[in-house]
């Protein structure tokens, strides 16, 4: 094992951070048991000893950050949706699961919760010597997909909000850099919310086939479609509806 590495083994252990400042646990022992007993200064030990356990925990968990980034693959996209490549949770998971292990890292999800057309995921990335950073994310829920209920549109939203947050809390890389949409990035982007509620009632309206549409924009879902073709998407879809939409 090379030093550098080494250092950072030392850094990410987690007994490191539980175990810190023993010396001035000993001082708090004994001023606390002294007859005469100053509360005052016995708070004021115990509020440093706080805060140095929370410099060594978060001086572990960036560290454990830093390793897993230098240390984790380009997941490949090796999934299909919609003739388009992407890179399933279950899969990044499954990748990401030991080196995250080894860092002393954890996703946790407390709240995944409707609102409106919106699902509002909110969890932790925590750190096994006991930091955490909040972690956030909102996803338009998709409209108009067929074969899928209300409450499999609201799963497939947390699903898609849950792997971009991952992915963007730990930096993690799927396929290549520009995730195959450099075109659309570079002439605005990908929809807003409104832009994707808007295309998603099109498409109910007008019962197209989604998969086709999809393929046809170059993208897998409404939560990668590029914003340059959502003119044209709009007249092709309004044409539909005009014309009586599908049979």
């Amino acid at each position: 094992m090379s030093e550098e590495h080494e250092k950072y083994e030392v850094a990410t252990r987690p007994v490191d951070a539980v175990q810190a400042a023993p010396d001035m646990l000993d001082v708090i022992r004994q001023v606390a048991s002294a007859p005469d007993a100053n509360m005052d200064a016995l708070e004021r030990l115990e509020a440093m000893y706080e805060r140095s356990q929370d410099r060594t925990a978060k001086a572990a968990f960036n560290a454990a950050v830093v390793r897993f980034q230098q240390e984790c693959p380009v997941i490949e996209k090796a999934d299909k949706a919609y003739d388009k490549q992407y890179a399933r949770m279950d899969r990044i998971w499954r990748t990401i699961r030991p080196l995250m292990k080894a860092c002393g890292l954890a996703v946790t999800w407390e709240q995944a919760d409707p609102d409106g057309a919106r699902i509002v995921l909110a969890g932790h990335l925590r750190h096994a010597a006991g930091h955490s950073e909040p972690l956030r994310y909102v996803m338009p829920v998709p409209t108009g997909t067929k074969g899928m209920n209300e409450a499999q549109q609201y799963g497939s939203a947390t699903t898609y909000a849950k792997r971009y947050a991952t992915c963007a809390a730990l930096g993690i890389q799927t396929g290549e850099d520009d995730d195959g949409n450099a075109a659309g990035m570079a002439d605005g982007g990908l929809l807003t919310d409104a832009e994707a509620d808007e295309v998603g009632n099109l498409l109910r309206d007008s019962g197209a086939d989604v998969g086709k549409f999809y393929s046809w924009a170059g993208c897998e879902d409404i939560y990668a479609f590029p914003r340059a073709k959502l003119a044209e998407a709009r007249r092709m879809l309004r044409a539909k509806i005009a014309k009586g939409g599908a049979a």
